[in-house]
């Protein structure tokens, strides 16, 4: 092989492995933000013991309430690193 041949095998790697890194990247935010839905429920018990904790039985009310808005905005926020995790992992190769 000549070396520009070799310079272009080298260019095509590199073009590669930066795509793949920016795939992965996607695939990871796509991760995280399935892992934030799934779990936004857990906040509404984080809610209910924290203010059981400070203020007594009322507590479970404002709780669930305190605790429900946080898992809704943590659903959301983890449906929307979804979206953009995939669209980030699709368009990849055509950033680079």
């Amino acid at each position: 092989m000549n070396t520009d041949s070799n310079r272009a095998l080298l260019a095509c790697i590199l073009v590669l492995a930066a795509t793949t890194a920016l795939a992965e990247q996607g695939v990871d935010r796509a991760v995280g933000g399935a892992t934030e839905t799934i779990t936004s429920p857990a906040r509404i018990f984080d809610g209910i013991q924290e203010e059981t904790d400070q203020h007594g039985a009322i507590g479970v009310v404002t709780g669930s309430l305190k605790g429900g808005a946080n898992a809704a905005g943590q659903a959301v926020k983890g449906a929307a690193n979804i979206g953009v995790g995939v669209l980030e992992a699709m368009t990849s190769p055509l950033r680079k």
